[in-house]
C-alpha cells in the first residue's frame, strides 16, 4: 500500500489539497535523487542476490547461500534501505 498510497496522497496534496507548504527547491531535488537512488539500490540488490525475497529461508538443496558480496557487504538489507528512499523521495520530490 505504501508504494501506491504515498504517491497518490502526495499528488493530491500538491495538486488539490495544498495542506502542506511547498518545500525549498533543494528538498524537492533531494527527493528526486533519493527516489532514484532507492530504486538503484533495489536493482543492485536483486542483481547481487537472485533469491532476494521478503521471507528468507535458507534452502541448501536449491544452492542458497548467505550473500556477503556486492551491496550486501555494505548493508545487510539493501532492499529495505532502498524502499525507505523510494517512499521518502516522492513526498519531497512532489513538494508534499
Amino acid at each position: 500500500t505504501g508504494f501506491m498510497g504515498l504517491p497518490v496522497i502526495a499528488g493530491f496534496d500538491v495538486f488539490r489539497w495544498h495542506a502542506l507548504p511547498r518545500p525549498a527547491p533543494l528538498l524537492v531535488n533531494l527527493g528526486l535523487v533519493l527516489f532514484t537512488i532507492g530504486w538503484g539500490i533495489k536493482a543492485v540488490a536483486l542483481r547481487t542476490n537472485a533469491f532476494a525475497t521478503a521471507v528468507l529461508r535458507l534452502q541448501r538443496e536449491r544452492q542458497h547461500v548467505l550473500v556477503d558480496s556486492g551491496i550486501y557487504r555494505i548493508v545487510r538489507h539493501p532492499s529495505c534501505a532502498g524502499t525507505t528512499c523510494v517512499l521518502v523521495g516522492p513526498g519531497l520530490g512532489l513538494g508534499s
